[in-house]
């Protein structure tokens, strides 16, 4: 036996054996006392028979809905009041990627009229069916929770691990990779002349990952190094050990590192190398560095509508959205 999708209306397929192979018929209980024998005709005319039968029977036990191609369980979504965001706590850190997300997507939804509520998620056990959980860096036991009871959740600047569970969950993020590309196509013109680095962030972080290995795509004899942290007071030995390796370019993963590299090599004495970071934060812009931007107004707003029609009951498939990173030349490279 197969069980078709849950419901009040639960349809059992049993496997049944055609020429052509195997076909599960999802209705056979609506067939029972109807025991219709296939005529001897062609594979067509079998198939367009039983198909006429089935589509006869799952009109009494779902409903159609427009565009699907198919049936879904007569059970409707009920959609949520209001839009839960669960944040890891580093995003209290002030300058923070989450510090930065979570202010301009509360803004912007109040900007909006868009319901919501804001938590820490250490401070989250369950999501109730009012709620639309939106998760940063935390939160995916709820969120796989809320989709194994079928209900909407989204994911920003992350995914949904693959299967059944991510057909209910959005996800809307920066591409690192690109960005990593982006940095290494600025950096390409003076690799060759020397050494090249990559500093990383946190080594298990998936966002250093990805800048990493977009960037290791194009320049493929950079050397990588792992701060261990975003922020630059934490840096301080690996933006040393860079500034004493005498590479020519450097890539760092985000702004804070590029920040720590610089501050080294005025410590020391060493010249700074050609210099690219990522984010395009305030300090960017003060010590004049090159880096590769984050999309923060298409972030915040393409997540926002992303609520929106779920708050609106929208049930249309989950929806992965990548949202590439721009480049920012200044004076470092």
């Amino acid at each position: 036996m197969i069980e078709g999708r849950s419901g009040k209306n639960r349809a059992v397929g049993v496997e049944q054996d055609f020429p052509w192979g195997i076909f599960v018929n999802p209705i056979q209980p609506a067939l029972v006392g109807r025991q219709q024998k296939v005529p001897e005709h062609s594979h067509t005319e079998k198939w367009r028979v039983l198909r006429a039968e089935i589509v006869g029977a799952l009109k009494g036990l779902c409903r159609p809905r427009r565009g699907a191609g198919t049936f879904v369980t007569s059970k409707f979504i009920v959609a949520p009041g209001k839009a839960l965001l669960i944040f890891n706590r580093r995003a209290q850190r002030g300058g923070s990627f989450g510090d930065e997300l979570l202010h301009r997507l509360e803004a912007h939804l109040a900007s909006r009229g868009i319901p919501f509520e804001s938590a820490w998620h250490d401070a989250i056990r369950s999501v109730g069916p009012g709620h639309l959980p939106v998760a940063w860096e935390a939160a995916r036991e709820i969120v796989e929770q809320t989709a194994l009871a079928r209900r909407f959740a989204l994911m920003v600047n992350s995914s949904p691990a693959p299967g059944l569970q991510a057909t209910w969950v959005d996800s809307v993020a920066v591409d690192d990779f690109s960005g990593g590309v982006c940095a290494a196509q600025i950096l390409a013109p003076f690799a060759w002349r020397g050494k090249t680095i990559v500093l990383g962030g946190p080594k298990n972080d998936f966002r250093s990952q990805g800048r990493i290995a977009g960037f290791c795509s194009v320049i493929r004899n950079a050397s990588a190094l792992h701060a261990g942290t975003w922020f630059a007071e934490e840096a301080g030995r690996s933006a040393l050990a860079v500034a004493r390796s005498g590479a020519r370019a450097v890539f760092c993963c985000n702004d804070l590192l590029a920040q720590a590299v610089l501050f080294s090599c005025s410590k020391t004495g060493f010249s700074p190398p050609k210099l690219v970071g990522f984010d395009d934060a305030p300090i960017a812009r003060e010590l004049g560095l090159s880096t590769v931007a984050l999309p923060w107004e298409g972030l915040v707003q393409t997540t926002a509508d992303r609520i929106l029609k779920r708050l609106s009951g929208d049930a249309e498939h989950a929806a992965r959205i990548l949202l590439a990173p721009r480049p920012v030349c200044r004076a470092s490279a």
